[in-house]
């Protein structure tokens, strides 16, 4: 058994059990790949795939426990590769993050300047997507790590690491009638109006939601986007009182 047998074995897994994706995917050939499927299956014993003619159809279950300490395995070599690395001081390669629209149009920028003056050799990749986007690449090792919020049933199985509190703000044109609220701006006031947010995870309940539930109110939210740009876009056309990030404002 060889890490080149794992590396493939895995790639057919993320590629949807397609051995042509695997192999461009992986800048080899087709027949390589399926060479080093067989041989890895045959000193295993088991099979790995069941097979439709000559095509992939289903991964078995003893391929389902292999393809999890695979990653693990592979995993670990990455984690040597970067560690010699940074004991020879060698510190270049490439970094790939995945990070949502808001994180990387508003917190990353300065981040990523210093990072870059600090560590010049290194490439930086930068995947945008939703929490549940983000979630999958980190689950696949696809990236090295990710910058995103969301609730936590949807990075299940993953280690979090908390890196800073954000906070909501709501958007209203000029002439909107909240701007001449003289009392603070509570949740039973915006119940009343139609809200304009970001889309809503699909796995756990949302903080947004919880909010206005612990209040026993029920929020109208008439639409939902990914990009807080594209928020304050419908905000501005009056559709609705925008509640996004307040990192995300601008004057």
């Amino acid at each position: 058994m060889t890490l080149k047998q794992l590396k493939y074995f895995v790639s057919i897994v993320d590629n949807g059990l397609n051995i042509t994706s695997a192999a461009e995917r992986l800048y080899t050939s087709q027949p390589g790949i399926s060479k080093q499927l067989k041989q890895l299956e045959a000193e295993l014993g088991v099979q790995l795939f069941t097979r439709k003619g000559k095509s992939l159809s289903a991964i078995t279950p003893a391929g389902q426990e292999v393809v999890a300490r695979a990653r693990k395995i592979l995993q670990e070599v990455d984690n040597i590769s970067s560690l010699a690395s940074d004991l020879t001081g060698e510190q270049e390669g490439t970094l790939s993050i995945a990070t949502t629209h808001t994180q990387a149009r508003y917190v990353l920028p300065e981040v990523i300047k210093q990072f870059r003056e600090r560590y010049p050799q290194v490439d930086l990749v930068l995947h945008q997507g939703t929490s549940e986007q983000i979630a999958e690449l980190v689950a696949a090792n696809q990236v090295d790590f990710a910058i995103a919020t969301g609730s936590r049933e949807i990075f299940s199985g993953l280690t979090l690491l908390p890196i800073y509190h954000w906070h909501r703000i709501v958007l209203v044109p000029k002439e909107h009638e909240l701007t001449g609220e003289k009392k603070p701006l509570d949740l039973e006031s915006l119940a009343q109006h139609p809200l304009v947010t970001y889309v809503f995870s699909l796995t756990g309940e949302s903080s947004f939601k919880k909010a206005f539930r612990d209040k026993e109110l029920e929020p109208r939210v008439v639409f939902t986007a990914r990009d807080a740009d594209i928020i304050k876009t419908y905000v501005r056309m009056g559709m609705g009182v925008g509640v996004i990030a307040s990192m995300a404002y601008e004057c």
